[in-house]
């Protein structure tokens, strides 16, 4: 076997993790003697290969055992080329450098093979009392095959001749769709303004939160257009330098600031612990208010290879926490001090020491939904009695989001009214003298356009597309939170992989 197509389709096996053995052509040779190999002719049935290696050009030799395999959809495409396709009978998840080998013309190839292959079916007389089964369709086992093929349909190219320029009439729809999504971002974004109040002038955040004359609740409360457009948030979003004040995120900064110091946590004397911090402007803001600060941030080791660094999102000093924009820098480095936390692991020495507790948009990044619910748990233990934390994360309305154990996960209302009432329930059961509660819940929805616009994305600023909806602004007066910046849209909903989400605010309170 010298043709390099066979070669490369005996390298491919070579690097699977290693099975039972394979079932391919005559003469096909592999690189590892130790792997047992049978030819299409020899194989009898008695034993099941863990791959597969199937030449086109011979579909007439395949046994008939893999033929019925592939006709029901019971197998997973791991590689081809122009000649071959390896596959196992079972879904598998091999690695992504597998997956790169499956262009569309492979794929397609392959799917009419199956669709055309002749095998004999064993006469089955169904008894009188069995259900009719219903009729299989045509599927792609591996779903990111689906997603390679949706991406060549969206780039394809020119046909080959220079009398047919013009690319497929798929293409064409794949690619207005980007520049569908755009046009209704602008139409909501000139839609919202019909609603909105608008932004207000800059002040320090002492005369911001204290001009609210009627104290914001202390809810767990969902991100709504009464919030956003509120004089509190447009004051508190001004204060912080945030230039597009109808963003979720920005919300959960105001709102922490806002409800911690209608109910007196903000005040001289008063202790805070926060978790998650980045580089975020809270700590700072605090600062101005409470004698005593300890801000944390996942230990490096953690956020290893997840981009947060990078991105401005993870600090690994009390330096890179500090804005002295926000408050005096005698005054920072007076109360404020850092330590590394493991959110999955809170020392025991935080528990019992702080008035409040607050993270923003972390808890979610825990690895799992439980892992998320546990920390605001656990994080009660650090309060003081009447102390109070504010923690807020991704909420999907839908209810109906599978989204869990991953990097981000969306939570919804069962988990928050169910499963952490239930572990705050163990803490009152378990822990002497010390009692939890939940603040009220209130998940109402708001009736103006911003309540019911689901964005979509691009989320992120892009050069060309959105410049004639870009707003100037100073250098000078640049927010921290650069989306607030370069993203002009409103957004307190938005589509999380096809599922409704929003931001939610959870509070709980330690009672004695």
């Amino acid at each position: 076997m010298q043709d390099p197509l066979w070669i490369e389709a005996s390298s491919a096996v070579y690097n699977f993790p290693m099975g039972r053995g394979v079932v391919g052509p005559e003469g096909f040779e592999l690189n590892n003697s130790n792997i047992r190999y049978c030819s299409y002719s020899d194989y009898d049935g008695s034993w099941k290969p863990s791959y597969w290696v199937l030449h086109r050009g011979l579909t007439g030799q395949w046994p008939s055992e893999i033929c019925g395999k592939l006709k029901k959809q019971r197998y997973s495409l791991l590689w081809s080329n122009e000649v071959f396709s390896i596959v196992k009978t079972r879904l598998i998840s091999m690695p992504t450098t597998s997956r790169h080998n499956i262009d569309a013309d492979h794929l397609n190839s392959l799917l009419a093979i199956i669709k055309d292959l002749q095998i004999e079916q064993p006469q089955h007389r169904p008894r009188k009392d069995s259900p009719a089964k219903p009729a299989r369709s045509l599927v792609v086992a591996n779903r990111y095959q689906l997603d390679a093929l949706i991406r060549q349909l969206i780039d394809v190219k020119g046909w080959e001749s220079e009398e047919s320029p013009n690319t497929s009439a798929t293409g064409e729809l794949a690619r207005d769709l980007q520049i569908m999504k755009a046009n209704i971002k602008a139409l909501a974004w000139q839609l919202e303004k019909l609603d909105s109040p608008k932004a207000l002038d800059w002040a320090p955040i002492g005369d911001s939160v204290s001009a609210n004359s009627e104290k914001v609740p202390a809810t767990c409360r969902l991100c709504t257009s009464s919030d956003i457009y509120s004089a509190w948030h447009r004051r508190l979003s001004a204060s912080l330098r945030a230039n597009n004040f109808k963003l979720r995120k920005i919300w959960e900064w105001t709102y922490t600031i806002q409800v911690l110091y209608d109910h007196d946590y903000l005040t001289a004397g008063a202790t805070g612990l926060g978790f998650g911090c980045g580089t975020e402007p809270l700590a700072s803001c605090f600062a101005n208010f409470v004698d005593g600060l300890l801000i944390t941030d996942a230990p490096p080791h953690i956020i290893e290879g997840k981009g947060w660094s990078d991105t401005n999102q993870h600090t690994a000093n009390l330096e890179q926490a500090k804005h002295e924009w926000l408050a005096t820098k005698e005054r920072m480095d007076k109360v404020m001090s850092f330590e590394f936390a493991d959110m999955n692991n809170i020392p025991p020495t935080f528990f019992d020491r702080f008035n409040f507790v607050w993270s923003s948009c972390a808890l979610e990044h825990l690895g799992s939904k439980r892992q998320g619910l546990h920390f605001i748990a656990q994080s009660a233990r650090c309060l003081k009695p009447g102390g109070m934390a504010v923690h807020t994360t991704e909420y999907d309305l839908s209810g109906q989001s599978t989204i869990d154990n991953w990097e981000t996960v969306l939570f919804n209302e069962r988990d928050f009214r169910v499963t952490l009432v239930d572990m705050l329930n163990s803490l009152n059961e378990n822990r002497s003298g010390a009692q939890y509660e939940l603040c009220p819940f209130d998940l109402s929805r708001g009736h103006a356009f911003i309540d019911g616009y689901v964005d979509i994305p691009p989320y992120s600023y892009h050069p060309g597309l959105n410049d004639s909806f870009q707003p100037s602004l100073p250098h000078s007066k640049r927010t921290l939170h650069q989306g607030s910046l370069e993203y002009p849209y409103p957004q307190l909903n938005l589509s999380v992989d096809g599922f409704p989400c929003t931001s939610i605010a959870i509070l709980v309170r330690r009672v004695s």
